[in-house]
């Protein structure tokens, strides 16, 4: 049977060779260690909280007749926007 070729090794460059933009998938994760192949690994950092404080400001609470009057509003445009982009009306049961 025949040897497997060898792969050729390439170097990989340094992160500090080629710093990536902010934005990148490694401003999520923390480098630790490199794979076999030389690749880095990556960990997890801790979950992010996006629940607000309480100690934050709370929008002031709508009255019912205001609120009825915004859910009314957007679903009058959502009708005009269904039947302005399908004309045909087959098979719709209107409420």
């Amino acid at each position: 049977m025949p040897e497997p070729e060898e792969q050729p090794t390439t170097h990989a460059p340094a992160a500090a060779e080629h710093p990536e933009p902010s934005g990148s998938a490694v401003a999520g994760s923390t480098v630790s260690g490199s794979t076999a192949g030389g690749l880095p690994k990556r960990r997890r950092k801790g979950a992010i909280s996006i629940v607000p404080r309480a100690d934050s400001t709370t929008a002031a609470a709508r009255t019912s007749e205001e609120t009825a009057s915004i859910m009314g509003a957007f679903q009058r445009g959502t009708q005009s926007g269904r039947s302005a982009a399908n004309p045909s009306r087959e098979g719709h049961d209107p409420q």
